[in-house]
């Protein structure tokens, strides 16, 4: 940083207590200050041509211009190039981007330091771009040549830099993401002979404090979990219903995962867990499995199983790069996904974080597509297709960890959804009414609706444009 520039305002009012309390801002600070008409050439000086880079720029940047301020400067907004370039952040706030590069913002709200924390976040957001691959940058800066994106001045610069500071090969750097399955994994067949669980040696097993607590340290043997493993292991062994109200503090994750573990893995027999939210299916799939896994040291096959509408389809995605973006929305939501896609192999929307206008094109993109059945996924795309290498995962899993909306689409299709069960536990099942009314209904609003039209377009662009458009090349 060559140089700073820094000064109160004197808004002309009284500033709302609101206000004093995000910036610790007061009244008799602004009281001598200047107004904003007052140091505004002082403001064009300091700026000149330079591109504006601010968190939101839209806001800030906007507000200047009301005012005669940055008419003709290029607004950078780091908001926006964080959410393309850190697609698996949880959170694009400056606070909680600067807690991620370890960047001091400890006057947040504050002019001044918000911007230091901004110029600092610019920075690392530059460095992520230009380890992009070539390829990458050249097919963001192609989709984004007939729009007016602000953004695209920086990965225009992004991809020249990287252009003349490397030596490359040319290769599609996403490529390797649609592969099949490396690994072969045999789907799970279940024993010919059922062993019974034995319900004292799970009772010891919880039981026993000082095993469960290098894993979970607020660990601490329950009644309450306890009868609750008991009724589940002999429902297990006796082939019945079981209906169980737990209250808080039960601990019932533990309670259902330890005889639903053992039972799957002595019987080699496939157990579906059911959790009201994907949240919770992460919770179980990242944390209590894999702690439980390790008090017992033994590691059945576990898979999450999500809807279809979580997972990125090869060939639609294909099929937009293809083509022109629609709209900036389309624009950046492709630019992000082709990111993430160098990072992860995943396939799974869980992993990124969408922002509003993001989630239709989403939908666009996702294996939701009822004219693609799994057999014509398997002859189309040989396997590649995460949706498909998620549903290969979970017929050999012991432990299959679904949602409700998964599990009520799973009946709704006459069990193709999931692959075969025969034992499952509902976790929430209080829940379950809610999931049904939400999983099958269909929703239309005006927004969806307008960006429906939107896409057909008219002679120029959208559907109708690129109708109009394919039929001009192929006449005669």
């Amino acid at each position: 940083i060559l140089e700073e520039y820094g000064i109160l305002i004197n808004p002309g009012f009284v500033i709302p207590a609101e206000t004093t309390h995000i910036t610790g801002i007061h009244q008799d600070d602004l009281r001598n200050a200047p107004t904003l008409p007052h140091v505004l050439p002082e403001i064009r000086s300091f700026v000149g041509d330079a591109p504006v880079i601010a968190h939101n720029a839209a806001f800030d940047v906007g507000f200047m211009r009301r005012f005669g301020a940055l008419q003709q400067n290029l607004p950078l907004d780091t908001y926006e190039l964080a959410s393309l370039l850190l697609p698996r952040a949880p959170r694009y706030n400056l606070t909680s981007l600067a807690t991620g590069f370890e960047i001091d913002l400890e006057n947040a709200h504050r002019a001044l330091d918000d911007a230091r924390a901004t110029a600092i976040l610019y920075w690392h957001l530059w460095q992520k771009a230009i380890s992009l691959p070539l390829e990458l940058l050249q097919e963001i800066n192609r989709a984004a040549q007939t729009f007016t994106w602000e953004s695209g001045a920086f990965f225009r610069d992004a991809m020249e830099t990287v252009e003349a500071t490397s030596q490359h090969q040319e290769t599609n750097p996403i490529a390797e993401v649609f592969q099949p399955l490396r690994e072969d994994i045999p789907a799970l067949k279940p024993n010919a002979e059922q062993l019974p669980l034995d319900v004292d040696s799970l009772v010891e097993t919880l039981n026993d404090e000082s095993l469960f607590q290098a894993q979970f340290p607020q660990y601490e043997a329950r009644h309450e979990q306890i009868d609750m493993t008991k009724a589940i292991a002999q429902a297990f062994n006796q082939h019945e219903h079981l209906m169980v109200e737990a209250g808080t503090g039960t601990g019932k994750s533990l309670a259902y995962l330890l005889p639903a573990m053992k039972w799957a893995l002595q019987n080699q027999q496939r157990v579906v867990i059911s959790t009201n939210t994907i949240n919770l299916q992460e919770q179980l799939f990242n944390k209590d499995v894999p702690g439980l896994q390790a008090v017992l040291d033994e590691e059945p096959r576990v898979a999450v199983m999500k809807g279809r509408g979580n997972y990125l389809c090869p060939r639609r995605l294909d099929a937009m790069r293809r083509r022109t973006p629609n709209d900036l929305d389309e624009l950046r939501t492709m630019a992000k996904i082709l990111i993430w896609l160098h990072e992860s192999q995943s396939g799974d929307r869980g992993e990124i974080t969408l922002r509003s206008g993001e989630y239709f094109t989403w939908g666009r993109l996702s294996a939701e597509d009822e004219g693609c059945t799994t057999h014509r996924c398997q002859s189309a795309m040989q396997g590649a297709c995460p949706y498909f290498k998620a549903r290969k995962r979970a017929e050999a899993a012991h432990l299959v960890i679904a949602n409700h909306a998964l599990l009520i689409r799973d009946v709704a299709a006459e069990n193709h959804v999931l692959p075969e069960f025969k034992h499952l536990i509902v976790d929430e099942a209080h829940q379950l009414e809610d999931a049904i009314t939400q999983g099958m209904s269909v929703r239309v609003d005006q927004s969806s609706l307008l960006r429906r039209l939107n896409e057909l377009g008219g002679t120029n662009k959208g559907i109708f444009g690129d109708l109009m458009r394919s039929t001009r090349e192929a006449a005669p």
